[in-house]
């Protein structure tokens, strides 16, 4: 039923499956389709902004799959594949980059950071390992698309009205469009606009002002009210008469300019515009936005947009711009433009307590607080003269240090993507990844998105990005064994390798089936308890070990992973009885004890505490194995490679990567001893294969 239906596919190092001896340093297509029990927890909280093409946005508003796009630690704009949603209850993480928002995550969550600035230092990261000091990275934005038109009849036809506590859109009957002379007519015929303008530099510096400055009064359905009003400084005569002349050119609007108090007030009548304005930029100062156009823009208009925004709500002093705003979705959205023009912004929130009133604690609304240096041009996006940072920066990121990594606790829903091809996307502004498996659980064929790809089209992607092989990972690959059977078979014929990430529930015909055309298998030994698999897994153990024991005999090269979950099957005795079977199989067989993570349904469950993690290591030792790992953990040499006769540090990793590479042959280059490796072709360190 889903031969070639892919869910996932990405390249990966492959010890990412894991797989230490097999290959090491190589690169491998991975596939995965649906049927695994695993449930991704490495997710943001809502409210957090993701960078997409129209600007920023919530990562709870994103919803079109093969339609958004967002900014990847590229700087480019990818579409967005899958969108994951699902309850968590647990620890987060606050991540304070400084001057700008904090990041909120689960703990897991990796962003691209590093020690110290510069693109060749970073590193995927998970939250709970970035510690104050480390840089976030800020991708700097490559596109510029443009856009010249601003099409005013689409906008109108979309704006959103609230009528008797009900929303609907503006019908056509509503605004009577009548293609006069490329202008749209009010039902009485008494107001009209043109039905696109032109994204000029006075449309833009405009649309700023009104942000910054303006509000829609009586804009409802009766098409005889509605006007906007900007309201501006004593002596800010200058960017009144702007306003005033920029309305009437471009909309024909009927404008005034009056004074009161030691206030300015522009008022340009007309219910078409007012609707264009408050459907393009919000309409109360808490509503406000940024028109998803300037997003679009050119250089030029957007440079425009933050002029008049800053003309409009910006004070000049102590060498700096700054603007204060009670909307959050606009702050985001001036300083993601800002970003664009290569400047990044500081971007404060303010929420305090006004002094008591009648011996009662009011509140004060939360206010934005974005600031630039006054050195930086606006409308050219350069630096007018010297001036100090806060952040440093090279040709790729921007790299803004961290102040501050706390916990607390939460429960609720959490969000994160599937981006094509970077697979990375920004928080907050700052770059961070995709899942190191993406949602694919509990799902079927006809929820999921998937795409077809044949045995033919897998080999040839891999071979195009020049991988050494094809792993059949993230789900359990024998639920689509005939495809993974055609694409083994293919792939050897092409000269890939070929791996399993597995459970090991497979029975002994389709295992002899496939060994002829398979290379390696991580398998999975979730327990070593019979009560266990019962309980936890819902099925035996037996299969499981018999079919470990039958793929090592037929030459397949096997690495073993045991993921200790405390309560579980973290006893002494039950890893001391999976390390003396493990041994009894073959001593050179490579060994991953991962560490437990709160997941899907056992987010009640603590992780591993390292003390543990340390007792299967040690206990492994003593039962003689040979090569013993741990994973999810970060310790010293928890994932080095040691030959275990002479004790030369043979293979130096971190994380992912390989950083040293010192086996020759699979075996040590100091005393000879076997390391059960497989590098380069490695036929003569594979064991014969038996034969049926």
């Amino acid at each position: 039923m889903n031969y070639g239906k892919v869910s996932s596919a990405n390249i990966d190092p492959v010890e990412k499956k894991p797989l230490f001896h097999f290959h090491p340093g190589s690169e491998v297509f991975s596939l995965g389709s649906i049927g695994c029990t695993f449930r991704c927890a490495h997710c943001l909280v809502p409210g957090t902004y993701v960078v997409t093409s129209k600007g920023a946005h919530r990562v709870e508003e994103i919803s079109g799959i093969g339609r958004d796009e967002l900014l990847t630690h590229a700087g480019r704009f990818m579409k967005v594949n899958n969108i994951f949603d699902h309850h968590y209850s647990g620890k987060v993480c606050k991540v304070k980059p400084r001057h700008l928002p904090e990041i909120v995550c689960t703990p897991e969550h990796r962003f691209l950071a590093s020690a110290l600035p510069g693109s060749s230092r970073l590193k995927k990261i998970e939250a709970q390992d970035l510690k104050e000091g480390h840089f976030v990275a800020i991708p700097k934005r490559k596109e510029h698309a443009g856009a010249d038109v601003l099409d005013v009849r689409m906008a109108l036809s979309n704006a959103v009205h609230h009528s008797n506590g009900e929303r609907r859109k503006i019908a056509q009957a509503t605004i009577d469009i009548v293609e006069e002379s490329d202008l749209l007519r009010s039902t009485d015929g008494q107001h009209s606009i043109p039905s696109t303008i032109e994204m000029s530099p006075g449309l833009a510096r405009l649309l700023g002002l009104y942000c910054a400055r303006g509000r829609v009064r009586s804009c409802d359905d009766r098409m005889g009210a509605g006007d906007v009003i900007i309201s501006l400084g004593e002596t800010d005569g200058d960017l009144a008469d702007f306003v005033k002349e920029t309305c009437q050119d471009l909309f024909g609007a009927d404008v005034w300019i009056s004074r009161e108090g030691t206030a300015l007030r522009v008022h340009a009548f007309g219910p078409l515009l007012a609707m264009l304005l408050k459907e393009l930029c919000g309409g109360d100062h808490g509503e406000k936005r940024v028109p998803d156009i300037m997003f679009n823009s050119s250089a030029e208009a957007a440079g425009s947009f933050l002029q008049g925004y800053f003309d409009g709500n910006g004070c000049d002093g102590q060498g700096c711009l700054e603007a204060i705003t009670a909307s959050r979705p606009l702050a985001m959205g001036v300083c993601e433009l800002l970003l664009s023009r290569d400047v990044v912004p500081e971007l404060h929130q303010h929420s305090s307590l006004e002094p008591p009133v009648c011996g009662r604690t009011v509140d004060r609304p939360v206010t934005y607080v974005i600031r630039i240096p006054s050195a930086f041009d606006l409308i050219h996006g350069r630096w007018m003269d010297k001036h100090r940072t806060f952040y440093h920066e090279d040709e790729r990121y921007f790299f803004v240090p961290i102040e501050s990594v706390s916990e607390q606790f939460y429960e609720g829903y959490v969000y994160n993507f599937d981006i094509e091809e970077d697979h990375t996307y920004t928080a907050n502004f700052a770059a961070v990844c995709n899942c190191q498996n993406y949602t694919i659980s509990m799902a079927s064929l006809s929820e999921f998105g998937t795409r077809d790809m044949m045995p033919d089209e897998a080999t040839r992607i891999a071979l195009d990005n020049r991988c050494q092989g094809i792993a059949f990972t993230y789900n359990e690959p024998t639920i689509w064994h005939e495809f993974a059977y055609d694409t083994c078979k293919l792939a050897k014929e092409r000269g890939l390798y070929t791996a399993y990430v597995t459970n090991g529930y497979i029975q002994e015909e389709p295992l002899r089936e496939i060994s002829k055309y398979l290379d390696a298998m991580n398998i999975d030994i979730k327990g070593f308890t019979q009560e266990f698999y019962k309980g936890v897994c819902r099925a035996p153990l037996q299969p499981v070990l018999d079919a470990t024991m039958l793929a090592h005999s037929l030459g397949i090269h096997i690495e073993l992973t045991y993921l200790i979950i405390p309560g579980k099957n973290d006893s002494e005795k039950e890893i001391r009885d999976f390390a003396a079977w493990c041994s009894e199989l073959d001593p050179r067989v490579p060994v991953h004890f991962s560490r437990f993570h709160p997941d899907y349904r056992m987010v009640d469950t603590p992780p591993t505490p390292i003390g543990t993690m340390e007792m299967a290591r040690r206990i492994a030792g003593e039962e003689g194995l040979k090569f013993v790992y741990l994973g999810n953990v970060r310790m010293p040499h928890a994932e080095d490679t040691y030959c275990p006769r002479c004790g030369t540090l043979l293979i130096e990793r971190d994380g992912f990567t390989v950083a040293t590479m010192g086996a020759r042959d699979g075996k040590c280059p100091r005393c000879g001893e076997d390391l059960y490796m497989v590098q380069a072709e490695g036929k003569a360190m594979r064991t014969e294969r038996q034969s049926g």
